[in-house]
């Protein structure tokens, strides 16, 4: 699955994304959960309902599993989760095909963010019990976004522990993954076309590698460990993360030189986060006054050279440029005055509530 959403940056360096660009929301798609597992007391009971004949049993399968999916980040719940539908396990593994989407856009994830991972197992005369849960950090150690196939452990018997040092982690220590990881890593360089293609040479390697992966699964089964086996989505440039900046408003850049705030010494200077609005109080006293003296002040009424220069200055403007409160209200003031003025007509019209 490859998505290309976001903003490429890089002119003449390496390319990559920023996460604040990419305006996608997380998805998940759970390959396979493989694993010998123990019996159950409720795998037992089951064997012994299933002999009853005068019950009537549902047409289920004894055993069926199914993944729960969250992003928890420092312990807190990010958006609502997901879960995957009900499969059955055979003896080896216990497989799915469908992508889950969650309601968190890759836009809206912290560095911390991380997949919590369940994976239940469900009885016909007991309640569901955990198998094994992990968690998956979603942005590695130099921050870039996590794609591709994924190996997750499972800590057997317990749900997944979502707080940041979690007692679940789901990442393999390095001096355990062997040779299937090294050839992983090529794998995804290879998928991702960073390497170049020999069809006889890949068609041979392929082989081995799958070779090797049987292996690998048959020591995984001998051990008694859990995987979950995940794909995450892939783009066409790695995915670095990224926190979207806040543009501070121009009246706000304006005072002492700052957007949101610094601190000098022993003072701290806060800028208010809506000094560049109008204030509506201000805006409604403008009203009231108008309509007092709406045929009050004298028709004739002429400005004097400060506020004829001032009234020059704001007819110069372009007509796009907003005007002030002030400005608004010397215009009005002497609009008997502008009558033959025809630059002033849509500054005037500005000044009309």
């Amino acid at each position: 699955m490859t998505k290309n959403e976001g903003v490429l940056v890089g002119n003449g360096a390496p390319k990559f994304l920023l996460s604040c660009d990419i305006n996608l929301p997380v998805s998940v798609k759970v390959e396979k959960f493989s694993g010998a597992l123990e019996v159950s007391k409720d795998a037992a009971q089951e064997d012994f309902a299933s002999n009853l004949t005068h019950l009537a049993l549902p047409s289920r399968s004894p055993q069926e599993f199914y993944t729960t999916i969250d992003i928890y980040s420092d312990g807190e719940l990010i958006g609502a989760g997901t879960r995957t539908t009900l499969a059955e396990k055979p003896a080896e593994s216990c497989h799915w095909t469908d992508w889950r989407t969650l309601c968190v856009k890759y836009r809206d994830l912290p560095v911390s963010a991380q997949l919590v991972l369940t994976v239940w197992r469900v009885s016909e005369v007991h309640a569901e019990e955990p198998v094994g849960g992990a968690v998956l950090r979603l942005f590695g150690k130099d921050k870039t976004l996590k794609t591709g196939k994924q190996k997750v452990r499972l800590t057997r018997g317990q749900a997944a522990d979502s707080s940041d040092a979690s007692t679940t982690p789901g990442k393999i220590p390095k001096a355990e993954r062997g040779e299937l990881d090294r050839i992983t890593k090529v794998m995804k360089k290879y998928e991702a076309g960073y390497l170049p293609q020999v069809e006889w040479l890949d068609l041979l390697a392929l082989k081995q590698i799958e070779k090797i992966k049987a292996e690998d699964e048959a020591n995984m089964r001998s051990s008694g460990q859990l995987f979950l086996y995940l794909e995450l989505p892939s783009f066409d440039h790695p995915a670095v993360f990224h926190e979207q900046q806040l543009v501070a408003a121009p009246a706000q850049a304006a005072v002492a030189g700052v957007g949101h705030g610094f601190q000098s010494d022993s003072l701290l200077w806060l800028v208010d986060s809506e000094l560049a609005y109008e204030n509506p109080a201000l805006a409604k006293q403008h009203k009231l006054a108008r309509g007092v003296t709406r045929g009050i002040i004298d028709s004739a009424l002429k400005p004097d050279v400060k506020e004829r220069r001032e009234i020059s200055r704001l007819l110069r403007l372009p007509p796009t440029r907003s005007l002030p409160a002030d400005a608004k209200q010397l215009l009005w003031k002497f609009r008997f005055h502008l009558r033959e003025e025809k630059e002033a007509l849509t500054k005037f019209l500005q000044c009309v509530d």
